[in-house]
């Protein structure tokens, strides 16, 4: 009957001390995970869950405030991510005359994003899932390259998201 028991009592005593070592590692690992703090890697961790696409694009021209008709560059933008876009930066980079323009844009009126068509008030982020309007002037008339970078805001945080640009050449 002894050789019965101890075959027994060494798998309960096994499994105690499998239980208790599983215990003590799932603490130190809770406690690691606790400590982490998300700030140190800053938009290369947030950025991963932002993305734009470009749904559709479209052209008109538009004579502001009785100056001669610009043509201007009409891009319907979808945020694709998984994080409210706050803030565009749109770079227009006008390649027959080498200048470069870059601007922070904010959302505007029922016009969407940018500096045209002028409005006033100010909509709500675009919402993952949602679409919304930029309106870029073509001042030049000529090529230009149109940069547009997502900007998400975490925890009262604004990240720019280089490394999720569009990019397009325009003529």
């Amino acid at each position: 009957m002894k050789k019965a028991i101890s075959p027994l009592i060494s798998w309960i005593l096994l499994i105690g001390l499998i239980i208790a070592m599983g215990a003590l590692v799932s603490q130190y690992l809770v406690k690691q995970a606790k400590q982490v703090k998300y700030e140190q890697y800053g938009s290369e961790f947030y950025c991963e869950g932002a993305a734009i696409s470009i749904e559709d694009f479209s052209t008109f021209t538009h004579a502001p405030y009785g100056v001669s008709e610009i043509e201007v560059f009409n891009f319907t933008i979808l945020n694709r991510g998984r994080y409210t876009i706050k803030e565009l930066l749109v770079s227009v980079n006008y390649l027959e005359d080498s200048t470069k323009k870059e601007k922070t844009l904010k959302l505007m009126d029922e016009y969407g994003w940018g500096e045209f068509p002028p409005g006033e008030g100010c909509c709500p982020p675009i919402q993952p899932g949602s679409k919304t309007q930029l309106y870029v002037a073509n001042l030049s008339g000529g090529i230009l390259e149109v940069s547009i970078v997502p900007q998400i805001e975490i925890e009262n945080t604004v990240y720019t998201c280089n490394q999720k640009v569009f990019k397009s050449k325009i003529s």
